[in-house]
């Protein structure tokens, strides 16, 4: 035990009990990983034994996600075949200068102790971060907008005192060895255990890319066994998430999601030839490392120089590499996974199907043949799918886009491209197009950039920003997905309560369709609140079921009438209220109609008070069109707020509103509290616009908003 030490700084200073010290019984030294020290560890409450790594934040770090990365990317886990993570937690040391070299040791825990026996460690900020391991970003190149909350986590030099951080991972231990320990034992004599191993590691590795994370670390050291003789894959602090499941990325052309490197990182014998050749990687990088441990696995043991000579793999030696088995299968396999190409490299679906199926290997090749075969086949005809389009509505287009770019430039829009694929998200089906890649995995084309910037706005943690996009998006087509222009224009502000905002994008529209339709006389905004929405849905007594085909219907059909609601054999006096609501126009008198059925709803005040703000900022603005209001205009299913839609002569073409429950959703599937913003935004249906331009002679039509009363929801319910 080390004895206390006196410090004439901290000589009042109470001694603060580390949580290490207080839970856990320190055993011997596992060794080092990843930026760390590992521990053995017995907890004191259960006897429990555990491995804890310890990180000390470093001043020459100079990316400090990289060291949370680890414990980041382990609570996200879950698999039989890769080392479990409990908990995490930081504590902090503030150590005069003068007294910092005394303390170093080499052995972290030994430092700690030493720290915390001086009185110099605290548990002031020790839980600041353990919730936060999501704020690393690595999936968007574009950083401009990083929330950068890490700069207190450095060694920090302030009036003479060094400021210490120490990150605790506690991991499954697995009480064994490592497969290195197995592979020296002479593993390859006892081929069982040899595809007993490799399974278990294709099954963890299969998971871990599932999940879209690059391991960037595989080998035999890093690979562990249990004392069930369980495979566990650990040591994840080279590791990188290109692309998580409910997040986004932007997926080039190729199958895969891609990451960035600055530097090739990993073992050299076990990283990836592409790795030297660029800056670009897939999960195709593991499967290569892979190649090498089950190289090794299948090898009479070798020393660092023999390894050296045949790795890393060029293509030359590819073709002559003598891999050191009589067996053809094994042969088969390790040409596959070792390939210099990493487009011929099977995914670890693949490899387990073939070893599932109990077929040889060489039709591994046959697999990957195929799916590439199956991707060209489906680029055709996405190729095919994209629309031909003549001079003169490129010309327009062009124009138009050209016109609305200058308006969002001096609204503060900024272009921020958003990914073109992205995951499935089954909530947001209703604008995405679902496809299968190569690894049989589902991604999707959207017809809006919406969910794929909320989503971004959710990660990065942004307040306050002004996007606009007129890229291509894609919508659902009769054989495959059809290419849409979009033209967006979004504000994410944490000005809440004024809805300058909302009002502002009616001013951008009116003067983007201005510039469109100089000659128009008929242009009128059409204006709706989701609280409005609800009520009504709950006014009817719909069970969800219902709620949501009502809910679909009115967004997606192009005119709604008293037939549109026969679907859902309504009785009566809710189908009779429905048609009534379609009639009213003017915001006032909808307003008094809807109070004598909601008995004066909180809900109905507040949406009814929000609108009128709105409209009384836009007039601000110079919004001269006219307003009229329609309880059942709904432009999509996430929105709880303001909403709206132009139209000018006889075509819907645009729509906006309020999107912030969106962005909700998406804080919320990464447990976060979330922000206090509001998000708007609006859309221009191009193609109507375009249309309408190059249709010179075509005679203006007249909306019959009047027939006795309006029936505006005729009119203005279209599908873009």
């Amino acid at each position: 035990m080390l004895q206390r030490r006196t410090s004439k700084i901290n000589q009042e200073a109470a001694t603060y009990a580390t949580k290490l010290d207080q839970e856990f019984d320190l055993a011997e030294s596992l060794g080092e990983g990843g930026y760390g020290q590992i521990f053995k560890a017995k907890r004191k409450c259960d006897n429990n034994e555990f491995a804890i790594k310890i990180i000390k934040f470093e001043s020459n770090m100079e990316d400090l996600g990289t060291i949370r990365r680890e414990a980041k990317i382990l609570s996200e886990l879950n698999h039989n075949n890769i080392v479990r993570y409990f908990n995490s937690w930081i504590e902090t040391a503030r150590v005069p200068s003068t007294e910092y070299g005394k303390c170093e040791d080499e052995n972290l825990c030994s430092e700690i102790q030493k720290l915390s026996l001086d009185g110099y460690m605290s548990s002031e900020h020790a839980d600041d971060d353990e919730d936060n391991f999501d704020d690393e970003d690595e999936y968007y190149d574009d950083s401009e907008y990083d929330d950068d909350d890490d700069d207190d986590s450095v060694v920090a030099f302030q009036d003479n005192y060094i400021e210490l951080r120490y990150l605790y991972i506690q991991m499954e231990l697995c009480e064994k060895r490592n497969l290195r320990a197995s592979i020296r034992s002479n593993l390859y004599l006892d081929e069982d255990k040899v595809a007993k191993y490799f399974r278990g590691i294709c099954e963890g590795l299969s998971y871990i890319h599932r999940n879209n994370i690059v391991h960037r670390d595989l080998k035999p050291e890093n690979i562990f066994l249990t004392s069930d003789d369980v495979i566990k894959i650990g040591d994840f602090g080279l590791s990188k998430q290109i692309c998580r499941e409910n997040e986004l990325d932007a997926f080039q052309s190729e199958e895969l999601p891609y990451g960035s490197l600055t530097a090739p990182c990993g073992t050299q014998v076990y990283i990836a030839p592409e790795l030297f050749a660029g800056n670009r990687f897939n999960i195709k990088a593991d499967i290569y490392s892979l190649g090498v441990t089950y190289f090794e696995m299948c090898s009479k043991p070798m020393t660092d120089m023999e390894k050296s000579f045949i790795f890393p793999l060029t293509q030359e030696k590819w073709k002559s590499v003598n891999f050191a088995t009589n067996n053809t299968n094994k042969k088969n396999l390790l040409r596959n996974l070792l390939h210099i190409d990493h487009h011929e490299r099977p995914s670890c679906e693949q490899i387990l199907k073939v070893l599932t199926s109990g077929k040889s290997t060489e039709e591994i090749k046959a697999v990957i043949q195929q799916s590439r075969r199956v991707t060209n086949q489906e680029r055709k005809f996405f190729e095919g799918a994209l629309k031909s389009i003549s001079p003169e509505k490129v010309a327009a287009t062009t124009l138009f886009l050209k016109k609305a770019k200058q308006i969002f430039k001096l609204h503060g829009g900024q272009k921020i491209p958003m990914p073109i694929f992205m995951p499935s998200f089954p909530k947001h089906s209703n604008n995405l197009t679902t496809l299968l890649n190569t690894s049989g995995n589902s991604i999707s084309l959207s017809n809006t950039s919406r969910i794929s910037f909320s989503y971004y706005v959710a990660n990065k943690r942004i307040q306050k920003i002004r996007r606009y996009s007129t890229e291509k998006v894609f919508e659902e087509g009769y054989y495959s997905p059809t290419e849409v222009q979009e033209c967006l224009f979004q504000v994410v502000s944490n000005q809440v309560e004024d809805f300058v905002a909302d009002a502002e994008m009616l001013h951008v529209t009116q003067k983007v369709l201005e510039e469109a339709f100089p000659n128009e006389r008929r242009k009128i905004i059409i204006i709706n609140h989701g609280l409005i929405f609800k009520e009504i849905l709950k006014w009817c007594g719909l069970s969800k079921k219902d709620s949501s085909t009502l809910t679909n219907l009115l967004i997606n059909s192009t005119v709604i009438s008293a037939q549109t609601f026969s679907s859902l054999q309504l009785d009566e006096k809710i189908n009779s209220f429905l048609c009534k609501i379609m009639q009213h126009y003017d915001v006032g008198s909808c307003e008094k109609y809807l109070s004598t059925f909601f008995n004066k709803s909180d809900l109905i005040q507040t949406a009814f008070k929000q609108l009128r703000v709105i409209m009384e900022n836009a007039k601000k603005f110079g919004m001269n069109w006219t307003i009229y209001l329609a309880p059942l205009l709904v432009n999509q299913r996430s929105s709880s707020g303001f909403m709206f839609r132009a139209v000018c002569g006889t075509q819907v073409v645009a729509n906006g509103g309020r999107f912030d429950s969106l962005i909700k959703q998406c804080e919320l599937k990464k447990k976060r509290k979330p922000m206090n913003i509001s998000a708007v935004d609006v859309s221009f249906n191009v193609e109507a616009i375009v249309k309408s331009l190059m249709s010179q002679d075509e005679n203006p039509r007249i909306i019959h908003l009047f027939s006795g009363t309006i029936f505006a929801m005729d009119v203005i319910i279209t599908k873009r």
